[in-house]
C-alpha cells in the first residue's frame, strides 16, 4: 500500500466470455482484503510455538521437582511419588505431541510409543509388538489412551508380562471405514493371571479412559495366560 506495507488479498475470478481463439474477453472478479486474518494466523502460530517451547521446558522442571521432593527412608511415599510422576509425565508428553500439531491432534502410534517408552527394553524390543493403521486422535482421546496404556504397562511390569524375561505384549488396532475403532492389549508369557479382588485407581483409569468417547467401551479379561484389554469407540469415518 502507500505506506509500504504488504497486504494480503483473496481473489476470485470468473470467465464470462472468450473469443473464437479461446482468449478471455470478459472476466469478472473480486478481491477481499484478508490482511488482518493473516496477521491473526501468524500471531496464533507464534503463540503455539511459545506454548510448545514452554511445555518442553515444563516436563524436565516437573521431573526435577519430583526428584527433589522424595523423602529419605520412606518407601511408601517414594512409591507414591513414582506412581504420580509416571502418570503426570504420560499426560504431559502426550500434550507435547498435540501441541506440535497444527491441527491439535496426535497420531496414535506416536502416543503409544511415548506412553510406553519408559517400559521399553532396548535389549529386547520385540517384547512389545505394536501394529495398526495410521489413526489421528483428538487431544482428549490421546490423553485418555496414554494414561490407560501407562497403567497397563505399569501393571505388566509389576505383576504381568513385563515382570519376567519371557513375557510379551501385543498391541494392535483397527479403524474401519464406518469409523469403528478397536485396540487390543494382549499379554503372554508372564505369570499366571488371577482377577483382582478389588479395583484400584489404575483399574479405574483404564476403565474410564474412553468412557467419554462415542460408543466408548472397555473390556478387561483375566485369562490365566495373560491380561487382555480392549478399547473400542467411534472415530471419524475413514474417507
Amino acid at each position: 500500500d502507500a505506506s509500504g506495507q504488504w497486504r494480503w488479498f483473496l481473489c476470485s475470478d470468473v470467465l464470462l466470455s472468450s473469443d473464437a481463439d479461446g482468449a478471455p474477453k470478459l472476466v469478472v472478479g473480486n478481491a477481499s482484503n484478508i490482511t488482518e486474518q493473516k496477521k491473526a494466523e501468524q500471531h496464533k502460530d507464534i503463540l503455539a510455538g511459545e506454548m510448545r517451547h514452554r511445555a518442553k521446558n515444563l516436563i524436565p522442571l516437573i521431573e526435577g521437582i519430583g526428584r527433589l521432593s522424595r523423602p529419605k527412608n520412606q518407601p511408601e511415599v517414594d512409591a507414591f511419588i513414582d506412581a504420580y510422576m509416571g502418570r503426570l509425565m504420560a499426560v504431559l508428553r502426550t500434550g507435547d505431541i498435540v501441541l506440535s500439531s497444527t491441527t491439535r491432534t496426535a497420531e496414535l502410534s506416536a502416543v503409544i510409543e511415548t506412553a510406553l517408552s519408559p517400559f521399553a527394553d532396548d535389549g529386547a524390543p520385540e517384547r512389545i509388538a505394536i501394529s495398526g493403521p495410521p489413526v489421528m486422535l483428538s487431544e482428549r482421546s490421546a490423553g485418555g489412551l496414554a494414561l490407560a496404556l501407562h497403567e497397563l504397562a505399569t501393571n505388566a511390569l509389576k505383576y504381568g508380562a513385563l515382570s519376567v524375561p519371557r513375557g510379551r505384549i501385543t498391541l494392535s488396532w483397527t479403524h474401519h471405514a464406518d469409523g469403528a475403532f478397536a485396540m487390543d492389549w494382549i499379554e503372554s508369557g508372564g505369570p499366571a493371571v488371577t482377577p483382582p479382588q478389588s479395583e484400584g485407581f489404575g483399574g479405574r483409569v483404564i476403565r474410564y479412559s474412553v468412557a467419554h468417547e462415542p460408543q466408548g467401551r472397555i473390556t478387561l479379561e483375566y485369562p490365566a495366560e495373560g491380561l487382555r484389554c480392549r478399547f473400542a469407540f467411534a472415530l471419524p469415518a475413514v474417507s
